[in-house]
């Protein structure tokens, strides 16, 4: 069974996630992001000594914040070939702050770092999975995940047993099966090319504000404009008040936003060669 064995989660916190604790605590334990941060360091680094050494070798995945880009660089320079695990990227699909998040982790999964890809996974579950945009197509949202992951580098996605049992997904998981982890070019026997247009609310040059109204993340109306130019094409915003969410917690919205983010529409077609 060991042989078969090749990482490990390290629990911080209260999970695997990078939390100190969930719900409320008494005073005395309370922890600051900072004080939690520390230990974050102090807990990854006494893991990651104790397996880097191991035979057949194990390596140690990491769960950083959804946003921790100090963390996850922290732990690119300090625990060589370690694993990451990404929050949101599992969950959803053209999600706010996206494009900013993109600027210090794709080069990361992408990349060789010390000689190594790092390699990285995230899930499909919680609260999204019971919101509107979701169920409205969950089988097409499936697969739309599975070209943003493969997009982003991501290695592996954990699904439910529900999902892994229902044979409707099973197209989805095996496109993403055979062209994910495939991160030299040189070297990969597929290609795929997933193309879409993205209605970026942040972007002031494609959406003047002289013509869209001003830009800012909460400007419920120049969503609203965005979208109304772009309905033939299918854009669908029914929950304006949650377009200006941060991207964990968008993917919770009752209804079906089809706009979203940095403020994203996505548009896509696929092709792909093998």
């Amino acid at each position: 069974m060991r042989n078969g064995i090749v990482g490990v989660q390290a629990c911080f916190g209260s999970t695997g996630d990078c939390i100190s604790y969930k719900g409320e605590v008494a005073s005395q334990y309370y922890s600051s992001g900072n004080d939690f941060y520390n230990l974050f360091r102090e807990f990854t680094q006494y893991y990651y000594d104790e397996y880097k050494n191991t035979t057949p070798k194990l390596a140690l995945l990491s769960n950083p914040h959804n946003n921790g880009k100090d963390q996850t660089l922290w732990l690119v320079q300090n625990c060589a070939c370690g694993w990451l695990k990404c929050g949101t990227l599992g969950k959803g699909y053209q999600l706010n702050d996206e494009l900013d998040k993109s600027k210090w982790l794709y080069n990361i999964l992408n990349k060789l770092q010390s000689d190594n890809y790092v390699r990285a996974r995230s899930e499909n579950i919680g609260g999204s999975l019971s919101s509107g945009w979701w169920n409205e197509a969950p089988y097409k949202n499936m697969f739309a995940i599975m070209c943003y992951d493969i997009h982003w580098g991501l290695d592996w996605h954990n699904e439910s047993g529900q999902q892994i049992t229902d044979p409707l997904h099973d197209s989805a998981f095996a496109f993403f099966n055979k062209y994910a982890r495939q991160k030299n070019p040189y070297k990969s026997t597929n290609a795929m090319c997933a193309l879409k247009d993205d209605l970026d609310a942040s972007d002031d040059v494609r959406f003047p504000a002289s013509v869209y109204r001003n830009v800012s993340r909460s400007n419920q109306q120049r969503y609203k404009n965005i979208v109304n130019d772009y309905a033939a094409y299918g854009a669908l915003l029914e929950d304006p008040d949650a377009a200006h969410y941060l991207n964990w917690i968008i993917l919770m919205p009752k209804v079906l936003m089809m706009l979203g983010g940095e403020y994203s529409l996505e548009i896509m077609n696929v092709g792909s060669t093998s």
